[in-house]
């Protein structure tokens, strides 16, 4: 789950002196860090001219994920005019062998823009409603408005997608950055359900940013921030799984779990409620998930709600002819669609090579290499049910293995009831150690990082077929 952890280090991180945009460029550097050990850490610069802005960004991320140590790099370029509003922009991220690039250019109110993933480029475009700026400015944008409290809509460049945004001044206060102390402005920034505590100086330099899961940016030199790291690189895996104090020898074999979940102010935006997974109580927050009963499916019964899980997206090239042909291959002259889904299942579970990843995952690729993790193995899925007609979403949770829980990526497809199953596992249907906790593409997944790091699971319950 790394990609889920990893969207919030992408969100640009633009400082700004004010009083100096207009004599020349500006330079800050940040430190990221997790559980006090250094994770990464960004460069900005910003350069005002008569008619545009200039907002430059590159930002390193080194984890270690089990037992593979993992790099990412992305580097953002992005034109403004003098009123913050977005004119061009380039965007890249490289992981190992992957590279990811996104551009764009506005024409009145609306993005035209072009993404690249492996060998495939797809052209397409974005109305971008009133009141939107990109997410990469938000200092500069905080003290240029003077925002104390604030509504609008931020572009994110690294998710592509317009998430709302609220800005709330909270309080003045002092911190100690180096053995120096200064006096900060501090803002709650939240973005698509995800918050952040800003520290701004007087001038509106970034000094330090709280995002979720607890992972903090310093004002750094530049020495400092590019130093080398610790050999022992965190393992992102160990550092967010759960452990309970309930041994289930078996989960496979569950008919049903009762779990009682601490750690979430708020549920209303997650998806808890759901065919197989119920909430039992809200507070107590109790949930019961039960295992499906499958039944032949010789037609499917679909209305509005379940043809956007049809649609081809951006990764997920269903209506792509390697994609269709592989899976007619895969199908032969099956023609039940729950024979059909089990099948796909079965083929990408056997023939993914598990290998953890920190890039995007893309239906083409992930068939052209055919390796990946639970993302890529959700993502293929999803894919190939699509291009047979069957609606298929990836889904995020917490999974039970070993004594914990761990976040998670996995697959529910449609056979006139939504169904869960995980290609990473081989199972269908998924089970009941599955806890679901958001359905849909990566800009409704990074929700979930608002509560990373806070939950507690404890068992109630659980039945054995």
């Amino acid at each position: 789950m790394l990609r889920k952890i990893g969207i919030l280090f992408f969100l640009i991180l633009i400082n700004c002196r004010k009083e100096r945009f207009y004599s020349r460029n500006i330079e800050n550097w940040i430190g990221y860090y997790l559980n006090q050990t250094k994770i990464g850490y960004s460069l900005s610069k910003i350069n005002v001219g008569d008619s545009i802005i200039k907002f430059y960004n590159r930002i390193k991320i080194k984890l270690k994920v089990g037992k593979e140590l993992k790099e990412v790099m992305a580097s953002t370029f992005l034109i403004t005019d003098l009123n913050l509003k977005l004119k061009n922009f380039e965007t890249e991220q490289i992981s190992g062998k992957n590279i990811f690039k996104i551009s764009g250019k506005v024409k009145k109110d609306t993005l035209y823009y072009s993404w690249q993933i492996g060998s495939e480029v797809n052209e397409n475009c974005l109305i971008l409603p009133s009141n939107t700026y990109p997410a990469g400015i938000l200092p500069y944008l905080i003290i240029s408005q003077n925002l104390k409290n604030w509504k609008g809509n931020l572009l994110d460049l690294t998710l592509f997608s317009i998430l709302p945004a609220e800005i709330k001044f909270q309080k003045k206060d002092t911190i100690i950055i180096n053995d120096t102390i200064y006096p900060v402005w501090v803002y709650e920034v939240e973005m698509g359900k995800v918050k952040s505590i800003y520290y701004l100086d007087s001038l509106g330099n970034l000094l330090k940013e709280i995002s979720a899961a607890n992972i903090i940016g310093i004002k750094e030199s530049p020495q400092k921030a590019i130093a080398e790291w610790n050999k022992d690189f965190l393992d992102i895996l160990s550092f967010f799984s759960i452990p309970i104090d309930t041994s289930l020898s078996e989960p496979t074999k569950l008919k049903s779990l009762k779990l009682e979940i601490q750690g979430i102010e708020s549920f209303e935006y997650l998806d808890l409620e759901l065919p197989n997974q119920k909430i039992i109580s809200k507070k107590p927050l109790i949930i019961e998930i039960t295992k499906p009963k499958l039944i032949e499916t010789k037609y499917l019964k679909i209305s509005e709600k379940e043809k956007i899980y049809l649609q081809s997206t951006p990764t997920i090239q269903s209506d792509h002819s390697l994609i269709k042909k592989k899976a007619l291959e895969i199908i032969g002259n099956l023609s039940d669609p729950k024979a059909i889904a089990e099948k796909i299942l079965i083929w990408v579970f056997r023939n993914l090579k598990k290998k953890a990843t920190t890039s995007y995952p893309s239906a083409i690729e992930i068939l052209k290499n055919l390796e990946g993790d639970c993302n890529e193995h959700a993502t293929l899925y999803t894919a190939f049910c699509r291009a047979l007609g069957i609606p298929a979403r990836v889904v995020v949770g917490l999974v039970y293995a070993g004594n914990s829980f761990y976040y998670h990526a996995w697959n529910q497809v449609y056979l006139n009831e939504w169904i869960s199953c995980d290609p990473t596992f081989g199972e269908f249907p998924a089970s009941p150690a599955h806890l679901i906790l958001k359905v849909g593409d990566v800009e409704e997944q990074v929700k979930v990082l608002s509560i990373v790091g806070n939950i507690k699971i404890k068992v109630l319950s659980f039945e054995y077929e």
